[in-house]
């Protein structure tokens, strides 16, 4: 499946461990580069892009996609 790490079960049935990794990889693959952003022009508040990301995602996400953007946003901030 394509956009799918290998290793990674696809959808409603991906293991605790998959989710766990792929928030993983998401913090340390996207932190730095947002704190760069955000460092490199005191103009950057990106705080609202959470905002409109979780407005967004709003009942498109099912229980266990919700779960991991949450962890995931927990371990971004």
């Amino acid at each position: 499946m394509r956009g799918v790490s290998p290793g990674v079960t696809p959808g409603p049935d991906s293991t605790e461990h998959d989710i766990a990794t792929l928030v993983e990889t998401f913090a340390t693959t996207f932190a730095p580069v947002v704190a760069d952003l955000a460092a490199s022009d005191s103009r950057i508040d990106l705080g609202p892009a959470a905002d409109i990301v979780e407005e967004y995602a709003d009942g498109l996400l099912n229980p266990q996609q919700q779960r991991a953007l949450t962890r995931l946003e927990q371990r971004l901030s």
